[in-house]
């Protein structure tokens, strides 16, 4: 297939310490190019962007500014989704910095994967970049850095063997059929995790494909907020809630089988917390402490499943 037209979109809630470097990156690998658009989603609660935007809007592609009043990343995504005029869009966080060959390599990886036709979703590995002066902290193991938004799965472009291999949506994109496929993302009323997974989940049960492009990379600037050992174990928990609402969604189950899941998450969370006190070593006891808490938001997410009032799962889809 000859290579597709694209949006990059950028939703943000206002965070004009990052937005300058984000923009630079765009507008640097973006220059003298056609076929490509920028849409900013100003999702900050008092419209702060939009002063920026306009001092940087002729650096960058065919950019246009929307504003979404409705607070939330769902809302910002799908708000980008309805003012895209492209065949693909591509989703990158507003504290992520595109590298030089992003959009080739993205596009690239379009040409040869997809059809026109068929769902797909394509993204690219996203490396971390810490503060200045700031080394990854001795409690922080390898696999807790993951969920920093980190995503390296290798140097070539190649269909993920999902779910053990995923996506992430610092770095993410789709074309606009396979968001009206999905009705856009759906707001499962929580923080993290289900948004860009349910999409992928769908893509694959219509036959689609999760498709990485090792060339279209971005870095990820970490907030030293996120630093902190009680950051992972609420990010852990969040992540345990979204994961099992994501599920339910996707394939309710019935009332015994999600009693018999919640024994089983509390059976996971007690060796989770066994285990922070056999580990010796700081990272592997706070890498306890946070499978504890997945367990525990896994156990909470289901107990809520379990006890609610009636099968009512109406899929709050925003339109696309």
């Amino acid at each position: 297939m000859k290579r597709p037209s694209l949006t990059l979109v950028i939703n943000t809630s206002g965070r004009l310490d990052c937005l300058p470097f984000s923009f630079g990156a765009i507008s640097r690998e973006t220059r003298g190019r056609d076929g490509v658009e920028f849409v900013l989603v100003d999702n900050s609660p008092d419209g702060r962007v939009a002063p920026l935007f306009r001092e940087w809007q002729d650096r960058l592609p065919a950019a246009r500014y929307e504003r979404e009043t409705v607070l939330g990343m769902i809302p910002a995504r799908n708000a980008g989704i309805r003012a895209a005029r492209h065949e693909v869009i591509a989703y990158v966080d507003d504290d992520a910095l595109v590298r030089p060959g992003w959009l080739d390599g993205l596009l690239s990886t379009y040409e040869r994967f997809w059809d026109g036709s068929a769902p797909i979703v394509v993204g690219g590995p996203v490396t971390l970049q810490y503060p200045d002066g700031v080394q990854r902290p001795d409690w922080l193991s390898p696999t807790m850095e993951n969920w920093l938004t980190r995503l390296d799965l290798g140097n070539q472009d190649r269909v993920l063997d999902h779910p053990a291999e995923c996506l992430v949506g610092a770095n993410f994109s789709a074309p606009r059929s396979t968001f009206a496929r999905c009705g856009g993302f759906v707001d499962l009323g929580l923080k993290y995790g289900s948004d860009e997974r349910l999409i992928e989940h769908v893509v694959l049960e219509a036959g689609g494909s999760v498709v990485y492009a090792a060339r279209a990379h971005a870095d990820h600037m970490v907030g030293a907020a996120r630093l902190t050992p009680e950051w992972f174990r609420n990010r852990y928990r969040a992540e345990g809630l979204s994961r099992q609402r994501m599920l339910q969604y996707l394939h309710p189950r019935s009332r015994p089988s999600l009693a018999f899941r919640a024994a089983a998450f509390t059976a996971k969370m007690m060796m989770a917390r066994f285990g922070r006190i056999l580990a010796q070593d700081p990272a592997l006891r706070l890498e306890a402490e946070c499978r504890a808490c997945y367990a525990r938001g896994c156990v909470e997410s289901t107990w809520h499943l379990l006890t609610a009032s009636g099968t009512n799962r109406t899929r709050a889809i925003a339109a696309a």
